[in-house]
């Protein structure tokens, strides 16, 4: 459904970081290593429960084994794993000479969202003003360094700034989030969520792919802050950062309009309807 949703409840909130999984980062870091994160990240547990962490300032998402964690694990654990580079040391943005950057699988520009679907497969946002936004899906994950199998949100045909649309994101997009089978997108600078079909439907030789519905906006192509009004209403989004299924209800940090949103969740499917 692309009409507006409208929430059951809201609230003052003072940050979005209960919305989202944060770790200790290290400031002033500058070795890069298998432990080291040296700007805010995110978190995911994939199915084995080992724990994948976006490192946004090394560019690149690292996976640390369960094997290494749990409450008998020592402090400072290494990773195993690195998406985004081929080695643990090195933390340069690198694209293939001659490649479109936007149709790297292989380079990562400061990740930072991670989230798997049902499937188990890892979806990592890239995230900077300076660019508009991409998701990379790994269906499995095996080896370092590896490509990822799918993108999404890279309508090649559009150029900058990015027509707002149901095939691509804004600069600067927000955190992912697992809706149903598929996936969702806080796409901040557009002033909405878009949320994403399963994988399995998605068509096959292609870098961007169809949202199926829309949070905070009438249509896909409308972006403004609240739709336009001077002020926010139960079915209006201003930047938002982050988003979480939980249950049967959406929850939505509406960081422009300083507050959280709850909408419910309509049967069958994540498409959320009135209250």
């Amino acid at each position: 459904r692309t009409g507006p949703t409208t929430a059951t409840r809201s609230w003052t909130a003072p940050s979005a970081s209960s919305l989202s999984f944060v770790v200790t980062t290290i400031p002033g870091t500058t070795t890069t290593t298998t432990t080291t994160t040296v700007v805010q990240s995110s978190v995911a547990l994939d199915p084995a429960g080992n724990l994948w962490v976006a490192d946004p300032g090394n560019n690149r998402v690292l996976r640390f084994n369960v094997s290494v964690l749990g409450s008998g694990a020592a402090s400072g654990p290494s990773a195993d794993l690195v998406f985004g580079q081929n080695d643990f040391i090195s933390n340069g943005y690198n694209p293939a000479s001659g490649l479109n950057p936007f149709s790297s699988s292989t380079a990562i520009f400061s990740p930072k969202s991670v989230v798997f679907d049902t499937a188990g497969r890892l979806f990592v946002e890239e995230s900077t003003s300076a660019r508009r936004g991409r998701v990379l899906v790994w269906s499995t994950q095996v080896f370092s360094g590896q490509p990822a199998s799918r993108l999404l949100g890279v309508d090649i045909a559009s150029f900058q700034p990015p027509t707002v649309s149901e095939l691509q994101f804004g600069v600067s997009p927000g955190g992912l989030f697992q809706a149903g089978d598929g996936v969702g997108v806080a796409d901040t600078t557009n002033n909405r969520l878009l949320i994403f079909p399963p994988v399995d439907q998605w068509a096959s030789g292609t870098t961007d792919q169809a949202a199926i519905a829309v949070v905070g906006q009438t249509n896909f192509n409308g972006g403004s802050a609240n739709q336009g009004q001077p002020q926010p209403s139960v079915a209006t989004l201003a930047f938002p950062s982050a988003a979480a299924i939980l249950g049967a209800e959406l929850y939505v940090a509406d960081s422009g309009n300083e507050r959280v949103v709850v909408l419910p969740e309509s049967q069958p499917g994540p498409t959320f309807g009135s209250a």
